[in-house]
């Protein structure tokens, strides 16, 4: 895959201290992803970085291996709106002008702010033929809006405008923080939108390893002086004139401020340094991203503030993590999302409210008083870092991420295949009860260990499922665990199939227990017939009381599902279903993957793909899978209602009614209904519709006979069956009356569980 990332701010080797953009790149690059970026020169005025760049309109970089475009852009000798206009616009132009030359890309990741970039980014997106992915790390305009940069009104319009464009017209939106992507995610409902967080490459950031470079001597900095120290942009929303404001309270004492980086709002400071007559202030000159790691290791504390405004409140500056990353605490003038992960969970630091003096001025004095706790907080932040935002594992997940959304690429080439392996998907949520016997059935079963993969995608489970899954990996080594944030079932599927190694991917449900026998044999039958994609097994229910016990008899009758259901076959052979599916890997190479649109019906449907191409699936009855039945009639009636309803999105997706037995329901719930219409207003009607609902419930009461082999169990049975003919008629009908009268999209009570 070839990806180019378009943002105005990229540092050279010496610049801006942490650039979230700089690690991502090198990381998607070191996994096979050739990846090129395309920037502005450094358009810092009166700064060292812009010198080495004046006067030309193109420079081409090699930066660790990464290929970085540089194009012209306007800097401004000030700040009023219309210098900043030009800015922006004139490195939107440039990039343009330069970017539709770099030749053929599968997407383009612009980086917003600036949003007016989005524009570049949409046309380039169509120039190069590349899929669009809009990365937000600010709620533009709003911010400018509420930090006062903007007011305008008729170009803040304008501004929001091109915001809802930009998103509309991307083909993936990816949002720093929760805040943003719960922000988009509600107003853009429609759209895909990935949490791709910042975070820290945990071996350029090692305490033990990293040694200083005299960091402190260089600028008269004492032993024993207690340092607090801000790396990164020099800019408006960090509010880094409390920072030089609260030096003054602490001249004569052993405490020093250090500022290092670069940005629009430098000048500035530095002209406040001089009004103020500052002491302990100091301004470091940028230092490579190599030597940072350095500095580092010679400050005590990272001071991190940002101005006080509810947008914030979603704001996680990316300084924290390499600060963390080396033991060294924070003091975070940051609330709501940065504060509730890194101080109310990490305990990595001290919180002082946003632009209050006072409050900074305590717990500088607090720390002063504290070096064991210094320590302690550093340890902790560390801890929490590469728990939970090691940029590697950040990248990795991005990258499996746009693999399967990319669906029709094979990634053979890209991936570490294990010829002959099996890969387990299982999706997951809230199984603790279950998910240890369905894994531990799954090793037990009669095939090598070294050509077995288990992986549990889980949907974000809120009870012990993991805790139960952890323990397992003790025991099985080869057992994986991905988190599915969209908790949707098709979506587990394919995180599954795009992070497996093996050459046939087995699809096992967390209720499930397949027979010793299942994988070998399953593998067998695929690999001595090539036109067979798909293999299943027989159904053994499982119940869980005795009401479950009766719902899994009427499951398990011709009368209640249809004869050709896998369920009710009782010999081996081809069919247009299967359940816990076996596929080759080649199956999702050539047709896809499983359609992520689909809630319900997303094996039938992809099943039916297979069939379209005159392939075929079928049912070995000699390999069986134990399934844990619904316990409760609501539960059926949900799940068979979500079943006939998106059989109808299946069809219509198609232009094809898959399968005729589906109708039947259809029929039974129009006969209820037609049928007591007529009867009210005609006699002969009412004979007809009687004599009908008598023969149904006499075949309901002789097959729930025949299921149950007793009569007070068989009448119970009989019951069960206008659940499940109703429940999934009705819901074809109401798929019916939405997608092929209404055209509506498909209502979000379809998609709820119905466990």
């Amino acid at each position: 895959m070839k990806l180019l990332i378009l943002t105005q701010y990229f540092p050279p080797e010496t610049g801006a201290p942490q650039n979230r953009l700089y690690e991502l790149a090198l990381r998607l690059q070191d996994m096979g992803m050739e990846v090129q970026v395309l920037t502005a020169m450094p358009n810092y005025p009166k700064s060292e970085i812009f010198e080495g760049y004046k006067g030309k309109k193109y420079v081409k970089e090699i930066m660790e291996g990464l290929t970085v475009h540089r194009t012209s852009i306007y800097v401004p000798k000030s700040r009023d709106i219309r210098t900043r206009l030009i800015n922006y616009f004139s490195f939107v132009k440039s990039s343009y002008f330069f970017g539709k030359k770099l030749g053929k890309f599968d997407f383009i990741l612009c980086e917003s702010p600036p949003l007016f970039l989005g524009y570049s980014a949409m046309r380039l997106s169509k120039k190069l033929n590349a899929k669009l992915i809009f990365n937000v790390s600010d709620l533009w305009p709003e911010s400018a809006e509420k930090l006062g940069l903007v007011s305008n009104k008729f170009f803040l319009r304008l501004a929001y405008i091109l915001e809802a464009k930009c998103y509309q017209r991307s083909y993936l939106i990816t949002g720093q923080t929760q805040g943003i992507v719960q922000d988009i995610r509600k107003r853009f409902p429609e759209k895909d939108v990935y949490w791709l967080p910042n975070g820290v490459n945990l071996i350029n950031y090692d305490p033990i390893d990293i040694s200083q470079i005299g960091f402190r001597n260089k600028y008269g900095i004492a032993e024993n002086d207690l340092v607090f120290f801000y790396g990164g942009i020099l800019g408006h929303a960090q509010g880094l004139e409390l920072m030089l404001r609260v030096s003054k309270r602490f001249e004569g004492r052993p405490i020093k401020f250090v500022l290092m980086g670069s940005g629009p709002m430098k000048t500035d400071l530095l002209e406040l340094a001089t009004e103020l007559d500052t002491k302990n202030v100091i301004f470091a000159d940028p230092v490579t991203r190599a030597e940072m790691a350095s500095v580092l290791q010679e400050i005590d504390v990272s001071l991190i503030p940002l101005r006080k405004i509810d947008l914030f409140l979603g704001a996680i500056p990316s300084k924290i993590f390499e600060v963390l990353a080396m033991e060294k605490p924070i003091l975070l003038g940051v609330d709501g999302e940065a504060k509730e992960l890194f101080i109310s969970e990490g305990n990595s630091g001290w919180y002082f409210e946003p632009e209050n003096i006072d409050d900074l001025e305590i717990k500088i004095n607090e720390i002063a008083k504290s070096p064991e706790l210094i320590r302690s907080y550093g340890k902790n932040g560390r801890a929490y870092v590469a728990e939970k935002f090691n940029r590697n594992r950040i990248a990795e997940h991005f990258y499996n991420y746009l693999l399967y959304r990319l669906s029709g690429t094979s990634t053979e080439e890209i991936l570490n295949r294990v010829p002959g392996s099996v890969t387990i998907v299982i999706p997951c949520r809230n199984e603790e009860k279950h998910i240890a016997e369905c894994i531990n059935a799954i090793y037990a079963c009669d095939i090598k260990s070294l050509e077995l993969e288990v992986i549990v995608v889980d949907g974000m489970s809120t009870d012990n499922t993991i805790g139960e899954i952890e323990k397992l990996q003790k025991k099985y080594p080869s057992l994986r665990v991905i988190q599915n944030e969209k908790q949707v079932t098709p979506v587990a599927f394919n995180l599954g199939i795009i992070a497996s190694k093996g050459e046939y991917i087995q699809i096992v449900g967390a209720r499930q227990v397949i027979s010793k026998n299942y994988l070998l044999d399953a593998k067998r039958i695929l690999q001595g017939n090539s036109d067979v994609w798909c293999v299943g097994g027989g159904v053994v229910n499982l119940y869980q009381n005795k009401e479950s016990e009766i719902i899994g008899l009427a499951m398990g009758s011709s009368f209640g599902v249809g004869g050709g259901n896998f369920r009710v076959l009782k010999k081996s052979g081809y069919t247009d279903t299967v359940g816990t599916p076996m596929y080759p890997r080649r199956v999702f190479d050539e047709i896809g993957l499983f359609d992520e649109a689909l809630l319900r019906n997303q094996d039938d449907e992809l099943n039916f793909r297979i069939t379209s191409k005159g392939r075929k699936i079928y049912l070995n009855t000699e390999i069986q899978i134990k399934y844990y039945v619904r316990a409760k009639l609501s539960n059926l009636f949900k799940q068979y209602f979500q079943y006939g309803y998106w059989k109808v999105y299946v069809n219509k997706m198609h232009g094809t009614i898959t399968s005729v037995r589906q109708l039947v329901p259809l029929f039974f719930v129009l006969g209820l209904i037609v049928g007591l219409s007529a009867s009210i207003f005609l006699t002969i009607a009412l004979w007809v519709y009687l004599s009908w609902l008598s023969l149904y419930i006499f075949l309901a009461i002789v097959f729930g006979i025949y299921s149950a082999k007793s009569f007070v169990k068989g009448l119970r049975v009989a019951l069960v069956f206008p659940v499940l003919h109703f429940s999934y008629g009705w819901g074809y009908l109401k798929g019916l009356v939405d997608f092929v009268i209404f055209r509506r999209r498909p209502r979000s009570t379809a998609s709820n569980l119905s466990r």
